[in-house]
C-alpha cells in the first residue's frame, strides 16, 4: 500500500470512531466473556498500558488488582468517556489521547501491554510493524503483550467486503491491500453511518507478525467468528 493512502486510512478510522464513539461506547458497556481469561498475566501492582482502550471497559478486569493502569486511545471522544466512567472512582488510573505508532511512554515502562482490536484497523504491513515495534520498546523485559483480532474469515457476513475489494484489486480499482476490506457500522435504522477499514488477519499471518517484531509467544488462539487471540513475552 502507497504511504500516502496508508496515511488517509489512518486518518479515516480516527475520524469514524469520533462518529459513532457514543454507539460503539453503549455496545462495549460490560466485559465480554472472553477477554475475562487475560486476567491471569496480570500482577497485583503491575503497570498496565492499554492501548484503543475505547472507554476504558477493560479496567474493570483490572482494578481489584490495584493496577497503574493508563489507557490510550486515538479518538477523543472515546478518551471523554473512558474518563468520565472511571478516572474518578480509583487512584493509578489515566487515561489520555495518543496512538500505537507513536506511544509517548519511557522505554521499558510497562509490566503488560493490551492491544485489543486494534492491530487489524491499521492499513499496511510497514504500519503494523511500526506499532509493534513501539509496543515492544516501551513493555519492560519479560513483559507480557496481550494482542486480540478479530477473526473476519469466521464471521461469514464480512466475507463479501474481503471478496468484492479483492476483485476490485486484481481490476485495479482498489488502494487497499488484499485482505483488506470496509465494513459498515450500521445505526438501529439501518443506516450506513461509516465503513469502517479493517485487514482481515489469518492466524497464521499474525504469529508470523508478531515474531518478526521479536516477540516470543506463549500461546495462540483462535475462536472462530470471534477473535484470534495471542500471548507473547518481550
Amino acid at each position: 500500500m502507497k504511504e500516502e493512502i496508508a496515511k488517509k486510512i489512518l486518518e479515516k478510522v480516527k475520524l469514524d470512531y469520533e462518529l459513532i464513539s457514543g454507539q460503539f461506547s453503549d455496545t462495549r458497556q460490560y466485559l465480554w466473556g472472553e477477554l475475562k481469561k487475560f486476567d491471569k498475566y496480570v500482577k497485583k501492582g503491575n503497570r498496565i498500558l492499554d492501548v484503543g482502550c475505547g472507554n476504558g471497559r477493560l479496567y474493570t478486569l483490572l482494578k481489584d488488582k490495584e493496577v497503574n493502569y493508563v489507557g490510550v486511545d486515538n479518538s477523543e471522544e472515546m478518551i471523554n468517556q473512558a474518563r468520565t466512567r472511571f478516572e474518578d472512582q480509583a487512584t493509578g488510573i489515566l487515561f489520555e489521547q495518543g496512538d500505537i505508532l507513536q506511544l509517548y511512554h519511557d522505554d521499558n515502562s510497562f509490566d503488560v501491554i493490551f492491544a485489543i482490536a486494534v492491530l487489524h484497523h491499521i492499513p499496511s504491513k510497514k504500519l503494523r510493524k511500526q506499532a509493534l515495534g513501539e509496543v515492544k520498546r516501551v513493555l519492560k523485559p519479560g513483559g507480557y503483550f496481550i494482542l486480540t483480532v478479530w477473526d473476519i474469515w469466521g464471521q461469514g457476513k464480512y466475507l463479501w467486503p474481503i471478496l468484492n475489494n479483492y476483485f476490485r484489486k486484481i481490476f485495479g480499482k482498489s488502494d487497499l491491500d488484499y485482505k483488506d476490506a470496509l465494513i459498515p457500522w450500521k445505526a438501529p435504522n439501518g443506516e450506513i453511518l461509516v465503513e469502517r477499514y479493517v485487514h482481515a488477519f489469518t492466524k497464521r499471518e499474525i504469529k508470523k507478525l508478531v515474531k518478526n517484531a521479536g516477540f516470543e509467544i506463549e500461546k495462540m488462539k483462535r475462536e472462530v467468528g470471534y477473535n484470534i487471540y495471542l500471548i507473547a513475552k518481550k
